[in-house]
């Protein structure tokens, strides 16, 4: 894997918001959000230069940053299908682990041993969320392998 160019293709400058959800919990949206990830499954290099409230909490979003580079490599129609489906389940695990642990960080850094046994309740409550998570990334990343590699190659 080569990792991000010193020059990306794109360079997004515009906001990153935060988009209410029906159910009163929010994801990341906003110009420059919704510009890159287009971008990024054309198959360009994109950097974000943006301005957000200090409350925004962009580290939701570094997990999906990994399994973006998880798969960054590509993946056609001659990709093994046990490449496939280790690709998709470290996915799941990266993308929920990875929100448990930065959660879990971000309570210690700030109670130190005060919330050591939430954290413990906290990490184990999303095991199971991590197991299902994995069995359907596993299973989204080779459907898609198999009925439309081009959404996963890179050009």
């Amino acid at each position: 894997m080569s990792g991000m160019p010193a020059r990306p293709d794109l360079v997004a400058v515009g906001h990153v918001t935060r988009d209410l959800l029906p159910d009163g919990t929010y994801t990341i949206g906003g110009t420059a959000t919704y510009a890159s990830l287009a971008a990024l499954r054309l198959g360009a290099s994109v950097a974000v230069l943006t301005s957000a409230p200090d409350d925004l909490d962009l580290s939701a979003a570094l997990p999906g940053v990994a399994v973006h580079y998880l798969l960054g490599r590509g993946f056609g129609p001659q990709t093994p299908r046990m490449r496939a489906l280790a690709a998709g389940a470290l996915c799941g695990v990266v993308g929920i682990g990875g929100a448990a642990l930065l959660a879990s960080a971000v309570l210690a850094l700030s109670g130190g041993r005060m919330f050591d046994e939430l954290i413990v309740l906290f990490v184990a409550a999303h095991l199971p969320v991590l197991v299902v998570d994995a069995a359907i990334g596993a299973l989204t990343v080779a459907a898609l392998v198999r009925l439309m590699p081009q959404a996963l190659a890179r050009t």
